[in-house]
């Protein structure tokens, strides 16, 4: 099945805490893979409410699932925990949700479950966000924050034959 990355391209400001980095800034530093661009949080137990970009795919059907992908690291002062969910952007309503604890000073993948969202659609996945939250006192590094979504993609309108024939029981052919 197809995938595509949903990426943050805006902050909730009113579910945004204290910060290394002001919050309009948060998103291009949590979307461009690079690990020398991060933020971190300034003071503990710290909250970021991301919003997604929206769907921009022609064939897009139906949603199957969504994961969480977080890349963070430790500070010098010892690992970091923190919560990473996917929250629904109106009401903040947790669709999925993991506990990681980053416990080196590289920069690691920390990937969420995996969330079956069938049954959803168009827009429900527009209005998905991310949030996350330091915890236990500790001070986390993020740079990136990517949402992968598995998708059903719309049948094909197209019938290709090269050789061969198409037996028809009912119905007509049109060839334009």
């Amino acid at each position: 099945m197809p995938q595509v990355d949903l990426l943050p391209n805006d902050v909730n400001t009113s579910e945004t805490g204290n910060w290394s980095s002001s919050p309009a800034t948060l998103p291009s530093i949590l979307n461009d893979a690079d690990d020398s661009t991060l933020c971190n949080n300034a003071i503990q137990n710290q909250s970021m409410f991301l919003l997604l970009d929206d769907l921009e795919i022609s064939n897009f059907q139906s949603p199957t699932s969504v994961q969480l992908i977080v890349r963070a690291k430790a500070g010098s002062k010892g690992s970091s925990t923190f919560t990473a969910a996917i929250v629904k952007e109106g009401n903040g309503e947790v669709v999925g949700s993991d506990n990681h604890t980053a416990a080196t000073t590289s920069f690691d993948s920390y990937s969420g479950n995996i969330v079956d969202i069938s049954g959803e659609d168009e827009t429900f996945v527009n209005g998905l966000a991310v949030k996350i939250t330091t915890t236990g006192g500790t001070q986390g590094f993020f740079s990136q924050v990517t949402v992968k979504l598995i998708y059903v993609e719309t049948s094909i309108r197209k019938i290709l034959l090269n050789t061969g024939k198409i037996s028809l029981n009912t119905g007509k052919i049109i060839i334009s």
